[in-house]
């Protein structure tokens, strides 16, 4: 059976648990011919469990989420017997995949969400056995987990596509169904979740989301919140937040949000669904993204097209001589697995009059006797972020550096004897300005972004390269119109400032 058949079938068992009660008398013979058909599912499940005493992950989940599903509609010998158990996995399973800071342990949003609304489907199925109430711990990570997802969401309630994304649910919510109704399968984006964002909101009354789909569970104005905020950190907010053990943070800067990403491979190291992302970055400028991820593309039907999107080069970060931050084996065998040899560090955080301050690396070069090492800072009262690409080592190297447009936007390049100026059409405007070294090299080039599963669509990239002697450094300054500042009349007067004053300035080191 597919995991893709497991997931239908399990949203399949809660639409039948909660059916089960509303039949009329006349409806009766048509749940005596489906409840001996879901019986056999379980039987079947159970004889085929995605189990393995090294691994588990969302495969896994799956199957005993529905098998505790149909346990509790089911009765008859052994039932009860299986509730436990499989609840007990359930809370089992949360302890494992889930880190401390709320994050999925396979390294991608997409999957994310998935696993985080298998769980939410147990909480809730776990509500209506009034007599035993869901283990403490339980419920914390689940509520880590929504807190997770609100710190990376944008305003409209979107998420970047880092990492694998299959567009798996539990259940399709209601922005789902608007989505496949309204929008053309090219305009999809597959992590728009405003209303499982909402769901949270009702179950812990944390972060914002529509909540249609809470009422469908009988979360309601009047029933809402009925679980604590989850006690671990504290909401987002403020100028920065770091996800630790997820390898993430996030910079704020007015109406702007970078998204750093240094995450470790997922599942110990196997890396899955991970991509070669390390020290790439998102964008967002008035919640909607300028700089993306370029998304999953497509599986098994084209190895190819699934290498490439999960390449070094296709994420915005620097490539060094051509060589993959991890290895990607070559055929079916390696198509969700990646060499492990980037080891990240931990994000430090910082900041100072000035400014506040991101800081990763990763020993994905370390073959060549490379460190690459990325600080991104905001500079107070500047409507900017600037990024230092330090590498450290030794010899001449071939260096890349490509920034991926979302799909919406265009831009114009131009060089000179001392920096290379993309201005990126929108609104608002974005300015980038890159300081490398001598002969760096840069072009608009046609590219590629994957905001649904199996689907992708035209966009374009800044591609910079050159060969430089390491240690090196890279000096990449982005800015915009900050539209709320201008509307309390600030006039954004730094804009088209040159980078140099602020490196000049102190900047770096720290």
């Amino acid at each position: 059976m597919t995991r893709i058949a497991k997931r239908q079938r399990t949203s399949c068992r809660t639409g039948y648990s909660r059916i089960r009660l509303e039949l009329r008398p006349h409806e009766q013979p048509w749940l005596a011919s489906v409840t001996p058909a879901l019986a056999q599912h379980l039987f079947y499940i159970e004889a085929n469990l995605e189990f393995s005493y090294f691994v588990t992950s969302n495969h896994y989940l799956s199957d005993i989420v529905g098998l505790y599903c149909l346990s509790l509609f089911l009765d008859g010998e052994g039932m009860a017997a299986r509730r436990r158990v499989y609840r007990q996995r359930i809370e089992f399973e949360m302890a494992k995949q889930v880190y401390p800071d709320g994050g999925d342990y396979e390294a991608s949003t997409g999957y994310h969400v998935l696993v985080m609304q298998l769980f939410a489907t147990g909480l809730l199925l776990m509500r209506t056995e009034a007599a035993s109430p869901p283990a403490p711990a339980f419920v914390e990570l689940l509520g880590m987990m929504f807190r997770f997802l609100n710190t990376l969401a944008s305003s409209s309630g979107e998420l970047p596509h880092v990492g694998d994304c299959d567009d798996g649910r539990t259940e399709l919510l209601a922005d789902d169904l608007r989505q496949m109704i309204l929008c053309p399968h090219r305009g999809m984006s597959s992590l728009k979740v405003s209303n499982l964002l909402g769901l949270g909101q009702r179950l812990f009354g944390e972060g914002e989301g529509a909540g249609d789909d809470a009422a469908w569970y009988g979360l309601t104005e009047t029933t809402r919140v009925p679980y604590s905020k989850p006690k671990a950190n504290a909401p987002p907010g403020g100028p920065s937040t770091v996800l630790p053990n997820s390898g993430i943070g996030v910079l704020r800067n007015g109406s702007a949000e970078l998204l750093f990403f240094a995450m470790p491979n997922g599942i110990f190291g196997k890396g899955s669904h991970t991509h070669n992302d390390k020290l790439s970055f998102v964008l967002r400028v008035d919640g909607e993204e300028v700089l993306s991820d370029s998304g999953t593309g497509c599986y098994t039907r084209d190895l190819a097209t699934r290498n490439r999107f999960r390449s070094t080069a296709a994420h915005n970060t620097l490539l060094i001589d051509g060589t993959e931050q991890n290895r990607v084996p070559p055929g079916p065998g390696g198509c969700f697995y990646l060499g492990n040899e980037a080891a990240v560090s931990s994000i430090k955080e910082g900041g100072k009059a000035g400014g506040c301050f991101l800081r990763a690396s990763h020993t994905g070069y370390g073959s060549l006797g490379v460190t690459h090492t990325r600080t991104i800072r905001t500079m107070d009262g500047e409507p900017s972020f600037v990024i230092e690409d330090e590498l450290a080592g030794e010899g001449f190297h071939d260096i890349e550096f490509n920034l991926q447009l979302a799909s919406n936007r265009n831009a114009d390049l131009t060089q000179d004897e001392s920096s290379i100026k993309c201005r990126i059409f929108g609104n608002p405007q974005v300015q980038l300005e890159v300081i490398g070294p001598t002969g760096l090299q840069g072009a608009m080039l046609p590219s590629l972004l994957s905001t649904a599963y199996g689907v992708t669509i035209p966009a374009m990239k800044m591609r910079l390269w050159g060969k430089a002697a390491i240690p090196t450094r890279i000096v990449t300054r982005i800015s915009w119109t900050d539209v709320k500042e201008m509307q309390r009349g600030h006039a954004a007067s730094t804009q088209e400032a040159s980078i140099r004053p602020a490196v000049l300035e102190g900047v770096h080191p720290v």
